[in-house]
């Protein structure tokens, strides 16, 4: 999938969908590649715990804002583990 956001959003919202009604452990992170983190967005590596219940979760990455024109940039975001 591919998201598209302007810096002026301040976050981009990724929702996770999960189809089994089974408990889920996962990681996420972020990885640069046009976009670095700290400069352009928060770098993200966060575990994730989903029950038997939940269908999905919504993660967010904060997107920096500011003043310098750029052309876009992109960084990823790999789940791991499941």
């Amino acid at each position: 999938m591919h998201y598209s956001v302007v810096e002026s959003n301040g976050t981009v919202e990724l929702t996770i969908v999960k189809k089994q009604p089974v408990r889920m452990e996962f990681g996420y992170r972020t990885i640069g590649d046009t976009a670095l983190a700290v400069k352009d967005y928060t770098h993200k590596d966060e575990i994730i715990v989903m029950e038997a219940d939940e269908d999905e979760r919504i993660i967010k990455i904060e997107i920096e804002d500011d003043d310098e024109w750029e052309p876009d940039l992109d960084f990823f975001v790999e789940l791991y583990d499941p």
